[in-house]
């Protein structure tokens, strides 16, 4: 779901970043996925200019965001949030509820 566009960059919303394709390459995703290893390949295989996980609350030595390092190394912008916030990815954007 695009739920926002700034010139023709585009804010799109992924309940899994599983579901990434072609379409999300070069936009911003937001995703309700973890930033773990298996996530950042699956960002990887169809490189956004950024990607936003849920950090699902750490996990063991860090699992939950490790996955960030990846792609930072690929010069994507990533970044976790905290788990407290709940929900679908839709609920991670201000004023929208899943």
């Amino acid at each position: 779901m695009i739920v926002a566009t700034y010139g023709v960059v585009q804010i799109i919303v992924l309940d899994s970043i599983s579901y990434i394709g072609m379409a999300e390459r070069g936009h911003v995703v937001v995703s309700g996925s973890h930033g773990g290893l298996a996530a950042a390949r699956y960002a990887l295989a169809h490189p956004p200019a950024g990607v936003i996980f849920n950090d699902a609350g750490g996990g063991k030595e860090q699992a939950g965001v490790i996955g960030l390092r990846l792609l930072e190394e690929a010069g994507i912008a990533a970044c976790a949030v905290a788990t407290q916030v709940r929900g679908s990815a839709r609920a991670r954007i201000p004023g929208r509820m899943a």
